[in-house]
């Protein structure tokens, strides 16, 4: 009687299903899912700006938020809802999120097993071998973890690219509110122009004026109406950047724009708000997820070295019966142990880490000169509309009181008046100036303070890797 190898005895099936089953079932017990996807930029965008984002939708079509209508005007609010909305470069970046949880599925799947068939003929048996890698019980979750870190650096990039998006949003509706102001402006300058020069005309013809005087004048009023025309087409490009910003369609419909008053922002001492800053950029804590997948990664690629297959052999000679056993088969790492994968890995963790504090220098230096640059921007935005510009408008009431007197001539009012619009112009800059400047700001400390009076992100817990790291200054 044939003897069968006690390796090669016949086993249970219903329990050898079983034991697979189980085994398939802790391995897959680890979930694919990631908590940081569309609605979790959504949710960090609506608190650190006040706008969050809309529901995926067919592209090109152009949606209102709840609350915002374009038809009692526009207010910057508003535009930034807009721009968030519907710009079409910040809806294709965030099409990323679908890439990263494609990642995320490809790191949960399992390798499907080989089914191995030797068909029998004349005095051979036939066998049968399922092999499957077993490695992949320890290897799956370890894959899973790195891309969940992958899908979290992705998440707070388009975070930061929001508000990168609403930076930029908001500096082209200073940019265009600027721009219509200025048209208005240079249009009364203009006028202003023009009835000096035809006041010096009439002097002129009276021999109260020298022909000097009226050529002057006169170059001067031929200048005020081309900077007239300069200003009109500087507010139709402005508009249309607005639009481009916006998502609309560029149409000659001009947007009617209702500005609102700026924050009263306390922009304090420079330290906290540096460290509140490193807490609350989002594209900072993507970067600390960047090191710790390559950590990860690294961990992966070093058990990694050599295969491992479980097997299972079954076959049915004619001299007894079937025959089933386990097996397993190893990759012998000595040719291969996978120190490629080891080396790059950690060239990863370094580069990471190097563009880690990179960043935080970047992000300092970034809240520093906004910080300088905003203040300089509201002082000289101060000084303008609360000391120039009613001086020049008093000193224009008293030419005119001058005037009727007949102590002044009457080009004396209009010269007055002159040097009132130009600086009313001048402190139209000042205010666009001092819009830009906090747009800048409040990208570079991560969040609005009039929507969120403190760092959102302040509380969050760190990973023991991201503490390590943002314990490194300079």
């Amino acid at each position: 009687m044939t003897r069968v190898h006690p390796a090669m005895q016949p086993v249970d099936s219903k329990r050898l299903r079983i034991g697979l089953m189980i085994s398939v079932v802790l391995v897959t017990s680890c979930a694919v899912h990631t908590p940081h996807d569309r609605g979790f930029v959504s949710s960090e965008l609506s608190a650190r700006a006040g706008s969050g984002l809309r529901e995926p939708g067919v592209a090109g079509e152009f949606d209102v938020p709840e609350g915002v209508s374009l038809a009692d005007g526009l207010t910057e609010s508003e535009a930034v809802a807009l721009a968030l909305w519907n710009n079409a470069a910040f809806q294709a970046n965030l099409a990323a999120l679908g890439f990263s949880r494609a990642d995320l599925l490809r790191a949960g799947l399992l390798r499907n097993p080989v089914l191995s068939v030797l068909f029998g003929r004349g005095s051979k048996q036939m066998e049968m071998t399922l092999a499957w890698p077993i490695d992949e019980l320890w290897l799956r979750p370890r894959r899973i973890v790195a891309a969940r870190l992958d899908a979290e650096r992705i998440a707070r990039g388009l975070v930061q690219s929001g508000l990168d998006q609403i930076r930029d949003t908001r500096i082209a509706y200073a940019d265009a509110v600027q721009a219509r102001d200025e048209a208005a402006l240079e249009d009364e300058r203009a006028l202003v122009a023009e009835r000096i020069a035809a006041i010096e005309r009439r002097r002129l013809e009276t021999g109260d004026s020298s022909a000097l005087e009226a050529d002057v004048s006169r170059m001067d009023a031929v200048q005020a109406d081309q900077f007239r025309r300069s200003a009109a087409l500087r507010s139709e490009t402005a508009q249309a950047r607005l639009r481009a910003a916006l998502g609309l369609a560029s149409n000659d419909e001009t947007l009617e724009l209702q500005v609102e008053p700026l924050a009263a922002d306390d922009l304090g001492a420079i330290e906290p708000m540096v460290e509140a800053a490193l807490a609350a950029r989002p594209d900072l804590r993507a970067a600390e997820s960047v090191v710790e997948a390559a950590g990860r990664r690294l961990g992966l690629e070093r058990a990694s070295i050599g295969q491992w297959i479980g097997l299972l052999d079954a076959n049915n000679p004619a001299s007894s019966d079937r025959e089933t056993g386990p097996g397993l088969q190893w990759e012998i790492p000595i040719f291969n142990a996978n120190r490629h994968g080891v080396a790059r890995a950690k060239a990863e963790i370094e580069q990471a880490s190097w563009r880690y504090v990179g960043l935080r220098q970047e992000i300092e230096r970034e809240v520093r000169e906004a910080a300088g640059r905003l203040g300089d921007a509201r002082e000289a935005e101060r000084e303008w509309n609360d000391v120039i510009v009613p001086g020049l408008d008093a000193l224009s009431c008293r030419t005119a009181r001058a005037v009727d007197a007949g102590e002044q001539a009457g080009s004396a009012l209009w010269q007055s008046k002159l040097r009132l619009v130009e600086a009313r112009l001048a402190a139209t800059a000042a205010a666009a100036a001092t819009r830009r400047a906090r747009a800048q700001w409040v990208r570079a400390i991560g969040w609005d303070p009039s929507y969120h009076p403190s760092a959102p992100a302040a509380a969050e817990d760190r990973s023991p890797r991201s503490a390590a790291l943002g314990s490194t200054r300079r």
